[in-house]
């Protein structure tokens, strides 16, 4: 679901942004193993890919990462701005015409989750919320290419946050139930994967 053969944009990619430092874990994210050997990328990629999604990372990453992941891998325009910059290069690549986006540390997505994100209403971005109406975090999300110049706007901000990114957009909210919802936290802490590795 990227592009055609004919060159035009398809309707809907997965993305993974990569971008972080992962200065909280001390370590790149994306390659700890998990308890089946396999790195958190890989999770992470198979939830997209279940979902029928071709897998585009985005943002600086190490260089041996290419030779062990068939992903596509894209620089960050932005490398400076945190996710939104990730999110302003890949709203702005003209790859599809909307994007799951989702964070590098989070192994615990599911096709299941995925798709219900999965949107036809290229206007909407389409975000989680708990079953009390809390909204949850902003990645996983369905974000539309058509929100490219917000998000570039924000991204060379001073405020750079996702947040401010989401309240400028008319957002679409699917709700999830509290056992689902814990399958979207990420792993950013040796302690927090310290837990996952007992």
């Amino acid at each position: 679901m990227t592009r055609q053969d004919n060159g035009e944009p398809n309707h809907i990619a997965g993305v993974i942004l990569t971008g972080g430092m992962s200065l909280r874990m001390g370590s790149p994210k994306a390659m700890l193993p998990m308890p089946d050997g396999k790195p958190i990328l890989s999770h992470v990629a198979e939830a997209l890919i279940g979902a029928g999604l071709l897998v585009y990372c985005v943002g600086i990453c190490p260089e041996f990462l290419p030779d062990l992941f068939p992903y596509r891998f894209i620089p960050d325009m932005l490398p400076n701005a945190g996710p939104m910059g990730g999110i302003a290069t890949i709203l702005q690549s003209g790859i599809a015409d909307g994007y799951i986006i989702v964070g590098c540390d989070q192994p615990f997505l599911t096709p299941s989750i995925v798709t219900p994100l999965m949107s036809d209403d290229a206007q909407c971005i389409r975000l989680y919320r708990n079953n009390n109406k809390e909204r949850l975090a902003p990645l996983p999300g369905y974000y539309p290419a058509r929100s490219a110049d917000v998000a570039f706007a924000i991204a060379q901000s001073e405020n750079r946050s996702v947040h401010r990114f989401i309240e400028q957009l008319h957002v679409e909210w699917v709700t999830i139930s509290s056992v689902q919802s814990h399958l979207l936290r990420g792993v950013n802490t040796p302690n927090e994967y310290a837990r996952i590795r007992e």
